[in-house]
């Protein structure tokens, strides 16, 4: 399966590791696991890694799976997402999600973990922060959500 997750109880997140060719198949299976599980919907906050991925669907397939998979589970909640990324391509995806997701989704795009972690646990605490953010400039060193 090219997207792992592991519920991270200390700092009650989700850890998702996207790797290799991912297919709008395995978002559907991944997607739909996830929000059928109790223990991740009481969580609703995910730390996506998609540093190793290579996304291979289009962005009107992930609405397509945002309005039949994600939209319906989810119920009116809301959820949390900061996304790592390494390039453009990701960059890119993970925009087109943002935009997609906009009516449940607060997330961050991100090329550094710490940062990425450091954001979803303000988020989580209620903290203020920035969200709808991207790293629009920034080199791949930093990546402060703007």
């Amino acid at each position: 399966m090219p997207i792992t997750v592991r519920i991270d109880n200390k700092l009650g997140i989700i850890r998702e590791g996207w790797t290799g060719k991912v297919s709008a198949e395995d978002v559907r299976a991944h997607w739909t696991r996830m929000l059928t599980d109790p223990e991740a919907l009481a969580l609703r906050a995910s730390l996506a890694d998609l540093r190793e991925a290579s996304v291979d669907f289009g962005g009107w397939q992930m609405r397509r799976l945002i309005d039949t998979v994600v939209t319906p589970l989810l119920k009116g909640r809301d959820w949390i997402t900061a996304m790592i990324v390494a390039g453009p391509f990701q960059l890119g995806m993970t925009r087109q999600y943002q935009d997609h997701a906009d009516h449940f989704s607060r997330d961050a795009i991100f090329f550094n973990e710490h940062e990425a972690l450091e954001w979803l646990i303000r988020q989580r605490a209620g903290l203020p922060g920035r969200g709808r953010s991207t790293p629009w400039g920034d080199s791949p060193r930093t990546s402060e959500p703007h």
